[in-house]
């Protein structure tokens, strides 16, 4: 069973653009290069919905921060959302797009954030 710590794995990753493009070509990428099967890959679907969906239709986008932490490297993935400053964790972006999404009247994909927020 896939973890939170794997969705996050896939969120940090910095796949190539052009395995990115549509879901089917992505899916099919994480199943030949790191060996994703059955249930795995339908994280990783959601995942994508993210990463390439949409939450750049709202203006967010990811970036890692990487700094040291008592001599121990540490990566920590944040949000970059258009119009407004500072970085933001990714419950803050789900909750922002989802925002962005009921005022766009986009109420199919607000529910889905809200559904990816609250019960992950």
């Amino acid at each position: 069973m896939p973890t939170p710590d794997f969705e996050e794995w896939l969120r940090r990753q910095d796949w190539p653009i052009e395995k990115t493009l549509d879901v089917e070509t992505w899916l099919e990428y994480l199943q030949e290069e790191i060996g994703l099967r059955k249930g795995s890959l339908d994280v990783a679907r959601d995942v994508y919905e993210e990463l390439f969906d949409y939450l750049p239709m709202f203006g967010i986008r990811a970036f890692e921060i990487r700094r040291e932490i008592h001599g121990e490297p540490f990566i920590e993935t944040r949000y970059a959302i258009k119009g407004m400053r500072g970085a933001f964790g990714y419950e803050r972006a789900l909750e922002i797009a989802e925002q962005r999404a009921t005022e766009a009247g986009q109420f199919d994909i607000a529910r889905w954030l809200r559904m990816k927020r609250l019960y992950g």
